[in-house]
């Protein structure tokens, strides 16, 4: 059988930069990261199995369901890497971490699809404290204008983001049942027990490459409360989420200038007391997860003074933070934070445009080279 690391997650710890280091970087030939063609692999996985939820799958005149093209790319590509896989006698990695958040049903036929094609499957997933998980995942919320009004940020962030998420200990009691306990590998997504205080570094170590990737590919930094409370009033007051490729290349612009001009702030963290009536809740899968799995996580891992107990702090931009804005604009002291902020965001789309077409173009280079 073909040994398979499956990389599941849980979002919001450093996934983005596992799969895009191993997509781009990775040369040991007793490995092959199985990526599709998409640095993420969680949309083709869940087309893998008949899941297809990228495309919409045709149909025939009589109403019978076919395959679609992108299922029939994905397949294509899975069994051309399985294929060289096993003449090289390599291992497959596969990294999707939106698998983490399947459904029992889908993990089923995932399960059953590896045995057929013959693979020995490891699952390896990173579980973060649940306070810093819903830190960046508002953070995220905040980058890609996801909640467009303040009420929207507390009902969906802190509500249905930390019942969907941050059940840990019923997850793993499922994945253990579904893929048994031998097979599911769990690693805290803390910096004193990550291999140099690096996720990639640590994954690399887990599924046992003999080198790890000279260049380390790091995605999504994390934002300082100043930034996050510019985006929350761009936001609102855009009134809509990004649509289309001028949108997020206007945003890539904005989140480049914030960057830049808040580079020496503290960055955002929230304190245990946002999660309200679920923090008794929490704490009981914490401890659930410590005797039924062994592995301890805190609350979180924040010891600044500067962490929110709630969110209302995010509509009130402090006047310094205003004056640094105006100054990166160009304007007057007269000008609103919003106003201040529409200009930064249309002020450097050609340099978002590069990096975009850089992205694109090492893909390319990628396919070229590996060939999936």
């Amino acid at each position: 059988m073909t040994r398979c690391w499956f990389h599941i997650g849980m979002p919001k710890t450093g996934s983005t930069s596992i799969q895009e280091t191993l997509y781009y970087e990775l040369k040991d030939p007793d490995f092959i990261y199985c990526s599709f063609g998409e640095v993420n692999g969680s949309f083709a996985l869940s087309s893998l199995v008949g899941h297809d939820t990228h495309i919409a799958a045709m149909r025939q005149p009589n109403g019978k369901r076919r395959q679609s093209p992108y299922h029939q790319r994905i397949h294509s590509r899975f069994q051309r890497c399985l294929a060289r896989a096993r003449t090289r006698g390599a291992a497959l990695i596969l990294s999707a971490e939106l698998a983490y958040g399947w459904t029992r049903h889908q993990h089923i036929c995932w399960r059953q699809f590896a045995l057929d094609q013959g693979l020995d499957l490891r699952i390896v997933l990173y579980l973060r404290p649940p306070v810093d998980w819903l830190g960046s995942a508002l953070a995220e919320g905040l980058k890609y204008a996801r909640h467009v009004s303040h009420a929207q940020i507390i009902d969906h962030c802190l509500q249905i983001h930390s019942g969907q998420k941050l059940l840990y200990s019923n997850t793993l009691d499922a994945l253990s049942e579904l893929y048994g306990e031998n097979a599911l590998i769990v690693r805290p997504f803390l910096r004193n027990q990550l291999l140099g205080g690096c996720v990639v570094r640590d994954f690399c170590q887990v599924v046992g490459t003999r080198k790890v990737p000279d260049t380390i590919h790091r995605q999504n930094d994390s934002l300082s409360l100043e930034a996050s409370q510019c985006l929350h009033l761009r936001n609102i007051s855009l009134g809509r989420r990004l649509r289309g490729s001028l949108d997020l290349l206007r945003r890539e612009a904005l989140l480049h200038h914030l960057e830049l001009i808040f580079h020496d702030r503290p960055s955002l963290r929230l304190h245990p007391s946002v999660l309200g009536e679920g923090l008794p809740a929490m704490l009981q899968q914490l401890t659930r997860l410590q005797e039924r799995h062994g592995i301890t996580l805190p609350l979180s891992t924040a010891v600044d003074d500067e962490q929110l107990t709630n969110l209302e702090p995010l509509l009130a931009l402090p006047d310094w933070a205003r004056e640094r804005l105006a100054a990166a604009a160009g304007a007057g002291s007269e000008k609103t934070a919003e106003q201040l902020l529409a200009r930064l965001e249309q002020g450097l789309a050609p340099v978002s445009v590069l990096r975009s077409a850089r992205r694109l173009l090492r893909r390319e280079l990628r396919h070229a080279r590996v060939g999936c």
